[in-house]
């Protein structure tokens, strides 16, 4: 049984479809990344799958349950998102920010955080390597570590699937490297399940087990990192020539970019 499966998925806005007739499945355990050139639905396809953009047609299941028929509260326990964009301007402490990954478990009968909330949130944020920053301002960090955080108050939720919008985006290398860091140890000690919109071909390469390469709002291929990233699915995809290697350490592939000035110093061009 899948973990979540995706049939015959339809979404978009004002009547237009952005992804068109997509069918997938994600198994417990994996990490899978999203990839696809500029406009090719992967956010509008993290929306779809959270329940935060409507259906047009098709279904999307968690556990073989139907996720439009879950109460939103029990979605957030068991599926918790990372949205590409945070609030710069919350002036909330980390543990208060992060005690907000708790609001799933709460009813209007209960609606302050228990000893046990307070508990849970201080172990995500141990998970996530951002105690040291619990009584700092949520406002004050930095984009390294405001991402941290917000990967801490979504693992408070205590769900079984981590969903991921370009969570890389705006961060220099090293930072890029610690957080998908972080995210591989989760799945691995953790058992956590991934699931991330990724723009870096080569940092998909590394870190997912699997890749969904979307087209036009269409699946165009899914498999492995070596199954997908060949050079000629890249180049119909993306529209542009690359050569494609092996990373000497990992043996994962490495996409190389071909600039226009060697294509036509070596005679090298795209048909």
């Amino acid at each position: 049984m899948s973990l979540l499966s995706l049939k015959s998925v339809s979404a978009g806005y004002n009547g237009r479809p952005v992804i068109d007739n997509l069918s997938f499945s994600v198994e417990a355990g994996e990490i899978v990344g999203v990839i696809g050139p500029n406009g090719s639905g992967k956010s509008t396809l993290i929306k779809a799958m959270t329940c935060f953009l409507p259906l047009m047609k098709g279904e999307i299941s968690f556990k073989e349950r139907s996720v439009s028929q879950m109460p939103l509260s029990e979605l957030a326990r068991q599926l918790a998102v990372v949205n590409q964009h945070s609030s710069t301007e919350l002036q909330l402490s980390v543990a208060a920010y992060v005690l907000l990954g708790r609001m799933p478990y709460r009813d209007r009968w209960h609606m302050w955080e228990s000893t046990e909330d307070v508990k849970i949130a201080d172990h995500a944020m141990q998970q996530a390597g951002v105690m040291q920053l619990k009584n700092r301002i949520f406002s004050e960090l930095s984009g390294g570590e405001r991402q941290s955080v917000v990967i801490a108050r979504a693992l408070a939720q205590q769900p079984e699937i981590l969903v991921l919008d370009e969570p890389t985006t705006h961060l220099d290398i090293a930072h890029q490297v610690n957080l998908l860091d972080l995210l591989r140890r989760l799945n691995k000690e953790q058992g956590l399940t991934i699931i991330t919109v990724l723009h870096d071909l080569n940092l998909a390469a590394e870190y997912c087990d699997r890749l969904i390469l979307l087209n036009k709002g269409n699946l165009f291929v899914e498999g492995r990192p070596e199954e997908v990233l060949s050079y000629e699915t890249i180049e119909a995809v993306y529209e542009t020539l690359v050569v494609v290697g092996k990373n000497p350490v990992t043996g994962k592939p490495v996409i190389f970019m071909v600039p226009e000035e060697s294509r036509l110093a070596t005679g090298v061009m795209q048909e």
